[in-house]
């Protein structure tokens, strides 16, 4: 007789928990009327095939594209980066980086460039040019900064005598700085730490050359050479968006 009454009640409790998932324990969040999570949508980052020349500096001055095309280091050294890898390590006198030249540049008819940069002082410096000039806007592409504390990107136009760039006064000095230039054959954009801070017109098509690419320097002078350290220096083979440049930014 007991053991069918005990019997019944769990029969009723099992019932009663059925039935209350039933009405309750299916409910979204909806139902609730809480509203579910919003998906977080990432923002579109460049792609390998992208990048036409790419220098990580992790112990070498190979170039990550195009096997064999490795730079020619004069007084430089590496060093520890922000990321655990390594970065390039100029003197501020007398370093620079010399890579050969490739055809692969002079095809673009839009790019971008984009490197890490932690700077000792506050100097004339270069990053990247293509051809050694005492003319910066000689080159087709430069990334440098200015004594008077500027940063800037520079695109020589073919047909012209001259080039445009794009500046923005105020670099860190003591910490990393992610700088990059877009060109996309209408303006010239410059963009620190993921931010476009400038933007300039510039139409038409980029100057090419056949000389080498120089960095860190622009003549391997005290006058030019960067005081400090340049990490993972890219080169894109189009004009990347304002979103790409700040997901390249945050994802490093």
């Amino acid at each position: 007789m007991k053991r069918n009454a005990l019997i019944a009640t769990i029969t009723a409790l099992a019932l009663i928990v059925l039935l209350w998932f039933l009405a309750y324990g299916r409910s979204t969040d909806v139902d609730r009327g809480t509203a579910p999570p919003t998906p977080q949508v990432r923002a579109p980052i460049p792609t390998d095939a992208n990048i036409v020349f790419r220098w990580a500096f992790d112990g070498d001055l190979s170039e990550a594209k195009h096997p064999g095309l490795t730079g020619t280091g004069t007084n430089i050294s590496f060093a520890p980066s922000r990321n655990g890898g390594q970065a390039c390590v100029f003197n501020g006198t007398n370093s620079m980086v010399v890579v050969p030249h490739h055809d692969d540049f002079s095809a673009l008819p839009a790019f971008s460039v984009s490197a890490w940069i932690r700077l000792n002082a506050k100097k004339t410096q270069y990053v990247l040019k293509k051809g050694a000039s005492l003319r910066e806007l000689e080159s087709p592409v430069g990334l440098s900064f200015s004594q008077t504390g500027d940063a800037i990107f520079s695109v020589h136009r073919e047909g012209t005598g001259y080039g445009d760039q794009v500046r923005h006064t105020g670099y860190a000095l003591g910490r990393w700085v992610h700088l990059a230039g877009v060109f996309d054959r209408t303006v010239v954009r410059l963009f620190v730490d993921g931010k476009q801070v400038g933007e300039e017109p510039c139409t038409g098509s980029p100057h090419t050359n056949t000389e080498a690419f120089i960095i860190g320097s622009r003549l391997g002078l005290p006058a030019d050479t960067l005081d400090g350290m340049i990490d993972d220096l890219t080169v894109y083979n189009r004009a990347l968006t304002n979103q790409e440049i700040a997901s390249e930014f945050g994802r490093n």
